[in-house]
């Protein structure tokens, strides 16, 4: 943690860190290699390195997520895969769930695109950032050049929109919908 490595407040941050992003970054992961043992590997590269550079680290939540992008990127460079196959591999949404959840993926995507869930691009662009990338209603807001309540307001009129287009596909619950 580059001079502070025996810092008992920085090893708290970390633990904190590591408690937080773990289970998100290992299910991420894993629907990208569908394998438990090359997950665990990765993910303690992560926090591995996340660990290292701690201290100089800002945003926890997108460095972890940068970061596990780059070694699953080495990760698939060492099998002999091309650009274009990670590439597909990486951004391949069907594979943003497995195990039971790929159909609740679809029917999300299913839901934004149906044309009744935003009102503009920006709402789209919010939505994407806070949704799927993981980012504050500040930081989304400061990106898009609007205010955190403007942001706030936006998300939750896009999420009601969704949760109105699961209802009328007979929807009405999140467990439904797992």
């Amino acid at each position: 943690m580059n001079g502070n490595a025996g810092s008992e407040k920085h090893c708290e941050e970390f633990t904190k860190a590591f408690d937080t992003f773990y289970s998100p970054l290992f299910g991420s992961v894993y629907s990208k290699t569908g394998d438990f043992d090359d997950a665990e590997d990765i993910c303690q590269e992560v926090f591995m390195r996340l660990f290292n550079q701690f201290a100089s680290v800002s945003n926890v939540r997108a460095w972890i997520y940068g970061t596990m992008r780059i070694v699953l990127m080495e990760f698939y460079r060492k099998r002999g895969k091309s650009e274009s196959d990670i590439d597909s591999i990486l951004e391949d949404a069907s594979l943003a769930y497995v195990n039971g959840f790929r159909e609740t993926r679809l029917i999300l995507e299913e839901a934004i695109e149906s044309g009744n869930v935003f009102d503009s691009d920006s709402d789209r662009a919010l939505f994407d950032l806070v949704a799927v990338n993981c980012y504050t209603y500040s930081e989304a807001a400061k990106h898009l050049g609007i205010t955190f309540r403007q942001a706030r307001y936006s998300f939750s009129k896009t999420s009601k929109r969704i949760v109105d287009y699961f209802n009328s596909k007979g929807i009405s619950s999140l467990e439904e919908l797992l």
